[in-house]
């Protein structure tokens, strides 16, 4: 989702209804870290946390342009814990924004009074607004919470009604009837999302598309990664891939249905590529699961098979290794 033509799109899809007010040239990249300064027993320590992409945007409205930061998290499963997570991840954002602001306000001695020179903020500063989005990109319907009173048990109502609950931004294709308001390829990707569950759903496809059913080679690998599909990429003229003879052979082979293999062993090629490129960085099977936010358990056992195939790390290889060890 870094490519900026698929973020604006899935931005002007869940803000605009699919109106085209954020254009791909008025993105602007944001640091993907969001970092924590943890002070345990007069000792500091730093707390990071990766998103998966983030980018400044600006909405021009009744003569007013409103900045605001949006992350995406791209989710090949449903993640539980989604709203706490997604608020610690704002939280952070926002922390940022003010450590940013204490520094600049004391750089240049901005302070009038006692309040401001305590707080290290002056009064009146404005920061801007952090939105998470959240795209499923499992095969499943979401069926995790939407809110943060969803992880509550039974409460009074008193307490209730005081809480701050947190919304999840959810962008699930299983919940989309149509497709039409997206303007890039990324619809196509997600609409493959949703119909991959239904019986022969390739030969449907094909059928309803037709010969001029076409997509650029990232889109096949986004629904080859997603899914666990193996569509082989056949280019044509122009550099895209026609998916009719693409996926002729899938179809004629019979193993369109029940694709998404990958649930069976609790892992996907997804997962095992972010491992991969972390574990290339020289990065330690705790500092990963931190950062891909799994468990220690999952991550150490892709970590001990990923480590035979470095330092290419095929993940092919790797996945089909996964698939043997459940067997």
């Amino acid at each position: 989702m870094s490519d900026k033509a698929h973020f604006a799109d899935l931005v002007n899809f869940y803000f605009f209804d699919g109106e085209q007010v954020i254009r791909p040239d008025d993105l602007e990249n944001e640091d993907v870290v969001e970092k924590a300064i943890l002070n345990n027993c007069g000792q500091l320590f730093t707390n990071n946390k990766y998103r998966d992409v983030v980018k400044g945007i600006a909405v021009k409205s009744d003569g007013k342009t409103t900045y605001a930061v949006v992350g995406i998290e791209n989710q090949s499963y449903i993640d539980y814990a989604m709203p706490v997570r997604n608020i610690v991840y704002d939280a952070l954002n926002y922390e940022s924004q003010i450590s940013e602001k204490k520094k600049q306000n004391k750089n240049d001695k901005n302070y009038t009074g006692t309040n401001e020179y305590l707080s290290g903020i002056a009064k009146g500063t404005k920061i801007k607004p952090v939105i998470t989005l959240v795209i499923n990109f499992s095969k499943d319907k979401w069926d995790g919470p939407v809110r943060l009173s969803d992880m509550f048990g039974d409460i009074a109502p008193e307490i209730k009604a005081n809480i701050n609950d947190y919304v999840l931004r959810l962008i699930d294709p299983h919940d989309i009837d149509s497709f039409i308001k997206f303007h890039t390829e990324l619809g196509a990707v997600l609409e493959f999302i949703k119909r991959q569950n239904e019986d022969e759903y390739l030969k449907k496809m094909k059928e309803e598309k037709g010969d001029s059913w076409v997509l650029t080679q990232d889109s096949v690998n986004m629904i080859n990664t997603f899914t666990g599909a193996k569509i082989p990429i056949i280019k044509k003229r122009g550099g895209k891939i026609n998916m009719c003879r693409a996926t002729e052979a899938l179809i004629e082979e019979g193993i369109e249905k029940g694709i998404y293999i990958g649930v069976d062993i609790g892992v996907d090629k997804h997962l095992i590529t972010q491992i991969s490129k972390k574990m290339a960085k020289g990065k330690s099977v705790i500092e990963i699961a931190d950062e891909v936010e799994e468990d220690y358990d999952k991550v150490d056992e892709i970590y001990n098979i990923a480590i035979k195939y470095a330092p290419e790390f095929n993940v092919d290889k790797i996945y089909e290794e996964m698939k043997k060890t459940i067997e």
